[in-house]
């Protein structure tokens, strides 16, 4: 088998079949892929969805558990996958008609450890917003974290998803990478730059695929990164970067840059959000987390673009590096 699509499933009942069939009605024999559902104890008929599905196609699985959120029900996915590529897809979006063949052909000739995949944005109200461009980029073989920035470099939209990206299973496998629990934003973030830390083949497809569809209520447009569980999983998940860094014997200078910047993302990030709040108690909540812990202070070496700044004046000070952040709202 060759792709597992791994799908999270929660209160999406009106968006799940058509998820489910945009993959299942793909021209691809069905020997070739399967796709996990994991209902993540949804109250809704996701579960029935997917049993009703169930009894006309036989490469699709149901997990059912607790509730347990978003990381835990893709990490089940994952261990439940027998694919040699994981593909995760969020519920509320949908593959783009007779897009896989290319895909397939494409993965099974370069056999990469990752593989970009082509994806459109869509508002709302159906009207496309955007589209990937992979052009600059197609038959090149890059490292993980040169593959990692070369594609920041399309100045990409949502660069931190793990959705729409093709990862061997054998690469998440042999490192226990795994989407962090207790960590509600930017849950994905973390578990791409694990793979690309450690992946030593990236390519970029340029056909179609994906097709993403923004709501209004979806979680990141939500007020869930202004709590206090969201900044707690800032820090949560800059410990659990840098126990995986732990993991990897020897770790290169080029890996250690790497996680010195991304490392640096999640600890600024609660406090460049709580400044857009405007309120200086979120401020000092998140001052008051980083306190006494091992980032109280941030290695500059390797961090990149704009995070090279603030790391400087957040390791000046606070005070500082919300002078920083408003000069720069202001220039703009």
């Amino acid at each position: 088998m060759l792709i597992s699509f791994i799908i999270p499933a929660y209160k999406v009942e009106d968006y799940l079949e058509k998820c489910l069939l945009s993959i299942l009605h793909q021209p691809v024999d069905a020997s070739l892929i399967e796709v996990v559902v994991t209902n993540d104890g949804s109250p809704d008929s996701c579960q029935s969805i997917v049993e009703g599905l169930q009894q006309k196609y036989t490469n699709l699985k149901l997990i059912n558990q607790e509730n347990q959120g978003v990381s835990m029900a893709r990490n089940h996915a994952i261990a439940a996958a027998a694919g040699q590529y994981i593909i995760p897809i969020d519920a509320d979006d949908a593959l783009i008609a007779d897009s896989l063949t290319g895909v397939v052909q494409f993965l099974q000739a370069c056999q990469p450890d990752i593989a970009y995949l082509p994806f459109e944005v869509y508002n709302a109200q159906g009207k496309c917003t955007w589209k990937s461009d992979f052009t600059a980029l197609a038959n090149q073989d890059f490292d993980g974290i040169d593959g990692y920035y070369a594609c920041r470099g399309l100045s990409m939209i949502d660069p931190d998803r793990s959705w729409a990206i093709a990862y061997k299973r054998t690469l998440i496998n042999a490192h226990q990478i795994g989407y962090p629990k207790d960590v509600p934003i930017l849950e994905d973030g973390e578990f791409v730059a694990k793979c690309f830390s450690v992946a030593q083949k990236i390519q970029f497809y340029t056909g179609t695929f994906y097709r993403r569809t923004m709501r209004d209520n979806s979680a990141i447009n939500s007020t869930t990164r202004y709590n206090d569980k969201a900044m707690r999983g800032f820090l949560l998940a800059a410990r659990d970067l840098r126990q995986f860094e732990s993991t990897l014997s020897p770790v290169s200078g080029k890996q250690a840059h790497f996680f010195n910047h991304i490392t640096a993302k999640y600890i600024l990030t609660p406090f460049l959000i709580a400044f857009t709040t405007k309120k200086w108690s979120r401020v000092r909540f998140v001052q008051q987390l980083m306190r006494n812990t091992e980032f109280e202070k941030l290695p500059s070496e390797g961090v990149r673009g704009t995070y090279t700044n603030y790391v400087r004046y957040y390791n000046l000070s606070i005070f500082v590096l919300w002078f920083f952040f408003l000069f720069r709202r202001f220039k703009k």
